[in-house]
Formats: structure tokens, sequence, C-alpha cells
């Protein structure tokens, strides 16, 4: 993760910053952005970062009194002292619609912001944060140090790149939106079943071997209670099942037209069979709620549901069922192969935003450069694995496919703001033909409007990524 910055471009960005003081300043000629290197005299300005309170913790997410608490908390002094500057954190909820109305109106308040981006998606259209893209002082493309690009897509914008996650510090790209499916696995011992992650292992997790386990997984508990083998609300989950049957958000055809994934006859595939096992011949084993907490306290083998229910909060999924699997979503018969899975996310947690009002943008991205390099010991996809399979999971397998979804080209921008999602939950009540047709044209309308233009951004810069 070292880059290496032209000399010219640091003393353009740092004597525009301090200019009015007159004096001079020392800059190592080739900037290196491990926290060794003292690389710019920042001269005790202060620097301003807001904090949403919705993201847990205290410093940079970590809880205080935790290892991860304690670094966070060195890695502050430790910037400070680098760069000769102070950082401040406000912690506000909905910390990025402040700083977007400040931002439009001129008025600076914040030098940076992490926010989850449900409403990144209309703030980066009123020009209220930075493009990433021309700073310097940031690879925006380095996919190791600030996340995948597909975990990114809803950060892109008309060519532009407004936001970035700190993916190299543990655990902050895990807790974004990204469907997969929980498994009790002290109940699938319990009936002697084949486990779903054997399934997947084997490149056999897939629509039949699903129905498999909706028929063998239900049980009676200790207390003689009904154990369903699948809990999920049926919407997402019939989306997440279209798009892992080979389907992709849009599709970009050579006369300049597209094709939302959604109204595939494939996609159409996939909400009949989910119609079946929710309410057709494999309702009986089924449960259409989404219901972590009933999960949780033992009322289903299996359970649709975010990422953010294992890693964002301290009552974790993890922390109630010793025995916790996951795995993504069955594929269906359009799939590629075994890794063709993917999962639909609506907001990418922790992601990392410069208004425009900053004091200086370069400034402001040496010292996130410096706040988001790796901490010591994690420096590592091993590392990190160690640490999901300690404190997460019992099998390192469920380790893997955590890194892999959050890492790979297995994540999808749906956009849950602008009437996109209420296809999906209508479907129960108007059918599946009748729903799709009607809901057709106004979810075209609002992917033009609001997520072609990602796409398009993704597909134009895709080759300057990196990892």
């Amino acid at each position: 993760m070292k880059k290496i910055l032209c000399c010219f471009m640091c003393v353009l960005a740092v004597f525009i910053m301090i200019s009015c003081a007159g004096t001079e300043i020392e800059i190592v000629p080739e900037y290196d952005n491990a926290l060794s290197d003292a690389a710019v005299d920042l001269r005790g300005s202060e620097i301003v970062f807001g904090w949403d309170t919705g993201r847990n913790g205290s410093t940079l997410g970590y809880i205080e009194g935790t290892d991860f608490g304690d670094m966070a908390a060195q890695r502050v002094k430790d910037v400070e002292n680098l760069y000769n500057c102070k950082l401040s954190f406000v912690n506000k909820d909905s910390i990025g619609s402040h700083a977007y109305i400040n931002a439009i109106s001129g008025t600076y308040v914040y030098d940076a912001v992490a926010q989850a981006t449900f409403g990144l998606v209309n703030y980066m259209r009123a020009n209220a944060f930075q493009d990433l893209v021309p700073i310097q002082s940031l690879d925006v493309f380095d996919e190791t140090k600030w996340g995948s690009r597909y975990l990114r897509i809803s950060t892109m914008f008309d060519d532009s790149v407004y936001g970035i996650i700190p993916a190299a510090l543990p655990m902050r790209t895990f807790d974004s939106e990204l469907n997969i499916i929980c498994v009790n696995e002290d109940y699938v011992d319990a009936v002697s079943e084949t486990d779903p992650r054997d399934y997947f292992e084997n490149g056999e997790w897939n629509w039949d071997t699903f129905e498999h386990c909706l028929t063998h997984f239900a049980q009676t508990n200790n207390s003689n209670e009904y154990v369903y083998s699948f809990m999920s609300g049926f919407g997402g989950f019939s989306r997440d099942v279209a798009l892992c049957n080979g389907n992709t958000f849009v599709t970009f055809k050579d006369d300049g037209s597209y094709e939302l994934g959604y109204f595939t006859p494939t996609a159409i595939d996939a909400y009949n069979r989910c119609y079946d096992w929710f309410y057709g011949s494999f309702a009986s084993y089924v449960s259409d709620y989404y219901k972590p907490d009933l999960f949780a306290a033992g009322g289903a083998v299996m359970h649709y549901t975010n990422t953010n229910q294992l890693f964002a909060t301290t009552n974790s999924l993890a922390f109630h069922l010793e025995n916790l699997g996951v795995v993504p979503i069955p594929l269906g018969p359009n799939a590629k192969d075994p890794s063709d899975y993917r999962t639909s996310y609506a907001s990418g947690a922790y992601t990392v935003c410069v208004p425009l009002t900053t004091k200086d943008a370069e400034a402001t991205a040496l010292v996130l450069d410096g706040l988001f390099e790796p901490f010591e010991g994690y420096e590592t996809k091993e590392s990190i694995i160690d640490y999901l399979t300690r404190y997460y999971f019992t099998d390192r397998r469920d380790s893997e496919f955590m890194y892999e979804l959050t890492t790979g080209p297995h994540t999808l921008y749906h956009d849950h703001h602008h009437g996109m999602s209420t296809m999906f939950d209508q479907i129960p009540n108007g059918g599946v033909a009748t729903t799709v047709e009607s809901y057709r044209s106004a979810i075209y309308e609002a992917a033009e409007t609001y997520v072609i233009s990602m796409y398009e951004t993704l597909n134009d810069l895709n080759d300057r990524f990196h990892n």
C-alpha cells in the first residue's frame, strides 16, 4: 500500500494550504504513507472529522476498551504527531445530511465525514462532496486500502468517486448491507443432514440442494416448539435469488441501450421459484418474516439477513449462536459457475467522504491516508480471516467466505430509496407476472435517474482499479 506522490504536487498542495504563514516547510521528496515517515508539517491545523453516531464505537468506529479501540486511539495520536495537526471528531446523528446541508450553502463544518451511503446517492448529485479521483494524496483506486470497486458503486457518479471505505482497518467492510444466509449449525447437526457449507464448498449450493434443506431441516426443539427450515422476508431474498440466476443489475448494449436484470426471463423464473418456496409446496417449512432476533432465539435453521446483523453491533448474531455458519444465496441453473453468487447491497457502511467546503482537500486526504493504514498485526488477508474465525465463527470457511464476499465481484448496488424495492415486496400480493409488469416503467425511470450513471462510471473507471 505504498504509493509515490510527485514532489511538485506535494509542494503545491501544502504551499496553498499555508501560504499565508510565510514560513518554510520541509517536504520528503518521495512521500511514503507509512506512519514512521514524517512527510508534511501541517502547522497545527485542525482536521474536523464528522462521525455518524449510528456507526457504533467511539474512535474510528471501534469501541473504547477493546484492542481495536486502543489501536484506533493510538493511531489518532500517531497521525497528529506525524503531521503536526489536531484531529477533532464530531459525533452526530445523520452526519452526512448535516454535512450536505452545510456544503451546498458554502459553509465549512467538516473536513471529512463517515456515513452510510444511503443518503450519498442524493448528496453527490448536488455537488456537495469532493470528487476524490483528482486528489493526489489519496489513491482512490487502491481496493486493498479503500474497498472493492463493487462495494463502492454507490459512491460513483458521472465518472467521479465520492467515497472510500477504510478497508485496510479490521472489520470496516464487513458490516455493509450485504445479504447472506446464516445457518444455525447445531440444528443441522441435530437432523444429521448435509451442512450448506459443504454444498457450497463442493460447488453444489443451488436451488435443488436448497430445496432439500427446506424439506429436511425443519424440526421440533427441546421445548417442543416448531423450528422452521428457513426464515426470510420475500422481497430482498427474491431479488438476490434472481441475481444468482445469472443476472446482473444492468447490462449495457452496443447500441447504447441497457437492460435491467430484474426483468429478464431468468429473473422471472427466480421470482416464481421463490413464490413456490414461500407460498407453494414448501410453505410449511418457511417463515416469511425478517426477524434476526427470532432466528437468534432458535426459531429457524437458516435465516436470510444482512452482514450488518453480524458485525455492526455488540449484539451480533454470532454472539448469540455459538455455532453459526454463513453461505451465499443458492445459485440458479443459469449461473455461470459456483463462484457466480451475488448479493445486493443498499448501503456501504463507514463510507468516508470529503465535503466540498473542506479547508484543504489534499491535507484532509493525507490525514485520512495515514489514519486508515492497517493496524499492526492485521496487515494481511490471513490475519483478518484469523480474527473472524477467533471471534465470530467456529469454521474457517465462514471467515474465508466473508472475506471473498466483500473483496470479490459479488456485490451489486441496489437503490432502496427511490421506489426500486416495492416491486419485490408486492409480488406475494399481486403475483409474479402482474406485479413485475406493473412496476417495470417506474423502476427503469428510477434507475435512469439515480443508478445507471453509477454503473457507467464503474465501467469507465474499471481499468484504473487495482488491489
